[in-house]
């Protein structure tokens, strides 16, 4: 007698491309014991899935599992190709974003100049009032630095605060794309003939029931590799450091468009910069 605690449907079908027990929707998930309780056995399983929480230790895991194990009934594989799958995404992500801040850097640069160069040509009849009363070029440019300075501040400020909730909401977007790509393809390789989702497993040979089972969690294949996957999330953190060299970006550009604009303005005698 069995309690049916839940029902799924699954989102792939395998019907009519091999046997009806290999479609995701005729498995059902349920302790091994039951397993065990049909064949009329204790304490055996046909094959155990391992899911480790360090990819990198996935040697270790097998030498260390080939001595607790009978290996004359079961063979002990690793098979790290989830990790591969989604580092290989998150990868493809990466390159991705670092084409988009760089066009955004180029764009924004460009922009930024021609903004702060047409704001300083706007202030050339205030200059020419300075220049008049004895105002000294290098105090007027330092003024305009000064000025733009303080915006920077407040921007980062802002783009600090902002950009954690915006980079946050983006990069879960990002990670719910990778983490459906990696599951369908943990799926495809799991309906394959000899597929394994976990990165160690034991399996016995085919036909043949295993010994005692090794102390561990028993899991279908491809559902460790799912719970893995869904696991993986992206903590955004912005640091000083980065807000630091986005401030020196920021004012490198900010010191090149107030020298470029104001240096054609302040050549000229503050008589000419007043009739002009």
């Amino acid at each position: 007698t069995l309690k049916v605690v839940g029902i799924y449907k699954a989102s792939q079908s395998s019907a009519g491309m091999g046997p009806q027990q290999t479609d995701p929707a005729n498995v059902i998930y349920t302790a091994y014991t039951l397993a065990n309780q049909i064949k009329g056995q204790t304490g055996k399983v046909d094959s155990a899935t391992f899911t480790l929480s360090d990819p990198t230790k996935k040697n270790s895991f097998v030498k260390a599992a080939k001595k607790i194990i009978n290996t004359k009934k079961f063979t002990v594989t690793a098979d790290d190709s989830t990790y591969q799958s989604l580092k290989q995404s998150m990868q493809k992500m990466a390159s991705f974003a670092n084409k988009i801040v760089w066009l955004v850097a180029i764009a924004g640069t460009v922009i930024l100049a021609l903004i702060i160069i047409l704001m300083v040509r706007e202030r050339r009849y205030e200059m020419g009032v300075l220049l008049s009363l004895g105002e000294k070029r290098v105090k007027i440019v330092g003024q305009l630095l000064v000025e733009m300075f303080m915006l920077l501040i407040v921007s980062l400020a802002l783009a600090g605060i902002g950009g954690r909730f915006a980079g946050q909401a983006l990069s879960k977007q990002v990670m719910r794309s990778v983490t459906t790509e990696t599951t369908t393809s943990s799926q495809t390789n799991n309906m394959q003939p000899g597929g394994n989702g976990g990165p160690g497993g034991a399996q016995a040979p085919s036909g043949q029931t295993g010994g005692n089972r090794p102390s561990g969690q028993m899991q279908q294949p491809g559902q460790s590799a799912k719970k893995a996957v869904k696991a993986s999330d992206l903590d955004l953190k912005i640091s000083a450091v980065t807000l630091m060299q986005l401030g020196a970006f920021g004012f490198t550009i900010i010191a090149f468009a107030v020298l470029l604009a104001s240096l054609n303005i302040l050549r000229l005698e503050p008589r000419k910069i007043l009739i002009g």
